[in-house]
């Protein structure tokens, strides 16, 4: 087993600067996300859609006071995610989001209604978002046990580079999320049984694929906690780690 660790154990401050590095790194992949993607994320409620490079480029467009609300929102919601990822829920400051902005609270607490609904928007994003990067990854792979890796590292790397949502939603146990972090779970427990049922021999029974999702993304869940923890431990190979333990029961249904 330790010579599937990559590189000697390290000490506590060299794996507090590897948890560091890891989170930066999750940072600039979503701006980069941000300025080369213009695929289309959901509007906080029924507003309609405008893609991350729109939001942040059409606000300095309009006149002061004069910036349409869903580009607002997309402006809000994305300056909000960075600095969420900077400080921590807790010492995410509205009067600096506010001043990132160039926005007055009173806008803010309008369009979200309060800092918990600005963090629900970006949550909301976030698992849209989520739900993409696994099936584009699953469906890429060529095969049943590739499959089961890409989608795994796929859901470790975007819980790596979405640490304080993740804390927040599925490790403090804040009460006020609780909601959020089922809908979640069910979302993604949902993708996963389609996602098998795609690759499962004829006849399997449908009951037994849920149950089978339920389960493989508990497995996934926890070990991003785990993860977390031991920042020693590349993704790549906790994805390997886990598809060791979980292929050859899937094998006998695909």
């Amino acid at each position: 087993m330790p010579d599937l660790l990559r590189g000697p154990r390290m000490s506590g401050e060299e794996l507090r600067a590897e948890a560091a590095a890891r989170s930066r790194a999750g940072i600039e992949r979503r701006r980069e996300s941000i300025l080369v993607g213009a695929r289309r994320l959901p509007t906080h409620g029924r507003l309609p859609s405008v893609t991350m490079p729109e939001a942040a480029l059409q606000v300095t467009d309009y006149p002061h006071g004069r910036v349409p609300r869903a580009v607002r929102e997309r402006q809000l919601v994305e300056l909000a995610e960075t600095l969420f990822a900077e400080r921590g829920y807790a010492g995410a400051s509205m009067d600096e989001l506010c001043r990132r902005a160039g926005v007055t609270k009173p806008v803010v607490y309008e369009l979200f209604g309060s800092k918990d609904g600005l963090f629900r928007a970006c949550v909301e994003g976030s698992a849209a978002a989520l739900a993409d990067v696994i099936t584009d990854a699953v469906r890429a792979a060529p095969d049943a046990e590739a499959k089961l890796r890409a989608g795994g590292l796929a859901f470790l790397r975007f819980a790596a580079d979405h640490r304080v949502a993740w804390e927040v939603l599925f490790a403090t146990g804040e009460s006020r999320f609780a909601g959020e972090a089922e809908v979640i779970r069910r979302r993604q427990a949902t993708l996963l049984r389609e996602l098998l049922g795609e690759g499962a021999a004829e006849g399997v029974d449908k009951l037994q694929l849920d149950a089978f999702a339920h389960a493989i993304n508990g497995a996934y869940e926890a070990l991003g906690h785990w993860a977390a923890e031991h920042p020693e431990v590349p993704l790549e190979t906790l994805a390997d780690w886990l598809v060791s333990l979980l292929a050859p029961g899937l094998g006998r249904y695909t």
